[in-house]
């Protein structure tokens, strides 16, 4: 399908009204032009609230949770917000975390389901970063699935009430994780966020919010990125390679991201009238910036449908570009990375059947892959 809409000449209209934008150029120029802002969730969630008096309530409620998040904020407020959380979120070293939790969810079955595990793996990681305790992993864990609803392109009307009470049981919660951390400071990220002065223009219901963001965002792409992962190196047979030679583990985590990034979709609007690739663009228009596609697209990689360690990998958008580009990228290849480590130190490890795959279309994920292992 990708492939398709590349061919086509300027950017695809979609029945939706959006742009549909596939090639890699013009996606790698959108996502650097500070024109295209963040934010069609909120658009979205707003044209509802008036457009569904009947739910007015839901979406108020979605976009009082949401509207903080790092991811659909712009201008001055994203980088300061951005900046407060980097300086403490960039110094973080838990390589250590990873192993451990590794050692102590990976199953000893020889055959079992590796998606769980790939969730269970990234949200025990941000709980002991974030400081929160081991008897309420479970619980957000399976939060943090309900909610990555929330940053699907195409969210049905069926969806909103469980991301309204989601969103609302993590404000909750992480309200109260604040409130306890200021009365008994620890190491943890929470910790040290809440012990430094707020930028200016950033409230305590910001931090509030994007707190639950980080703990989302840093457990569901993870997790599709070890499962994707895992299914492509072991059809492929590309894991007895990397346990022949370990140091190649680096490249196939950059090539896995490229070839099927867990985040598929981002989305942009124009504030201004603009041309893109011959198509004229009208101030509000609203894109859909489609990475998989720029990461497969045959201008910038030689046979870009085939998996490869041997390529350049420092041209891929999986983690987007610009202003946006993702803040928790060195988690996930740590943690991908970490996993890999293990896998291939097992004598067989493999693939039993085809995915299951979960109906979302901005975050493409796994819902089950068995797999063997001895």
């Amino acid at each position: 399908m990708y492939r398709s809409l590349r061919a086509y000449p300027g950017l695809y209209p979609a029945p939706s009204g959006d742009w549909i934008v596939t090639r890699y150029s013009d996606i790698r120029a959108v996502l650097k032009d500070t024109s295209f802002l963040n934010g069609n969730r909120l658009r979205w969630l707003e044209r509802g609230a008036s457009e569904f008096p009947e739910r007015y309530d839901v979406f108020q409620s979605i976009l009082k949770a949401v509207s903080p998040f790092l991811v659909f904020q712009n201008g001055h407020y994203h980088q300061a917000l951005r900046k407060f959380i980097s300086a403490e979120w960039n110094t973080l070293s838990i390589g250590t975390v990873i192993e451990e939790n590794i050692i102590h969810l990976w199953p000893s079955d020889s055959l079992f389901d590796l998606a769980p595990i790939a969730m269970q793996l990234p949200a025990k990681v941000m709980c002991d970063v974030m400081g929160i305790p081991e008897a309420d992993f479970k619980k957000l864990e399976q939060l943090s699935h309900k909610m990555i609803m929330a940053f699907d392109l195409y969210l049905s009307f069926r969806n909103l009430s469980v991301v309204k009470e989601t969103a609302n049981a993590f404000l909750a919660y992480f309200q109260q994780l604040i409130e306890a951390k200021e009365q008994a400071p620890d190491d943890s990220l929470i910790s040290k966020l809440i012990r430094h002065p707020l930028p200016d223009g950033v409230s305590r219901y910001d931090l509030l919010s994007n707190l639950f963001f980080l703990f989302i965002s840093g457990v569901e792409t993870t997790a599709s990125l070890i499962c994707h992962g895992v299914w492509h190196l072991s059809t492929r047979d590309f894991l007895p390679k990397l346990a022949a030679d370990p140091t190649r583990i680096s490249s196939a985590v950059e090539e896995c991201l490229r070839f099927d990034p867990p985040a598929q979709l981002v989305a942009r609007y124009a504030t201004r009238d603009t041309t893109i690739a011959g198509t004229e663009i009208a101030k509000g228009d609203s894109l859909t910036i489609c990475l998989a596609s720029a990461n497969r697209d045959e201008s910038v990689y030689e046979e870009a449908d085939r998996f490869s360690l041997d390529r350049d990998f420092s041209k891929h958008l999986a983690f987007s570009h610009g202003a946006h580009y993702c803040l928790g990228d060195w988690l996930a290849r740590l943690e991908f990375s970490a996993v890999l480590s293990h896998i291939v130190k097992k004598k067989s490890f493999r693939v039993m059947s085809a995915p299951v795959w979960r109906p979302n279309l901005s975050v493409r994920s796994i819902q089950s892959l068995m797999v063997t292992q001895t």
